[in-house]
């Protein structure tokens, strides 16, 4: 377990229009991120492989949109997929 607890320790610093493609995590782990600052939009979907800011509608599918703001912590539950754009400079941890 402290093996898989040093592997997953993350700071993401990203200017506006960064951010991921549509992903679950690695080793398919929960996960949390505490935003210092900046703003982030989410989509988070269960088995959704897309690209979930393009497609205005995803049929069948609950998509899930948060706007992280500084201070905010985001939780990501195991098996989730989801992505996120920088709509401003951000660090985060």
């Amino acid at each position: 377990v402290h093996v898989i607890s040093r592997l997953m320790r993350w700071i993401f610093v990203g200017g506006s229009g960064c951010g991921s493609s549509t992903h679950v995590d690695p080793l398919n782990s929960a996960a949390w991120l505490l935003l210092i600052s900046g703003t982030k939009e989410w989509r988070l979907c269960n088995g959704v492989d897309t690209d979930m800011f393009s497609c205005s509608r995803l049929q069948g599918s609950m998509v899930w949109h948060v706007t992280q703001q500084p201070g905010d912590i985001v939780v990501i539950p195991q098996g989730v997929w989801h992505q996120v754009r920088n709509t401003s400079a951000c660090l985060a941890v």
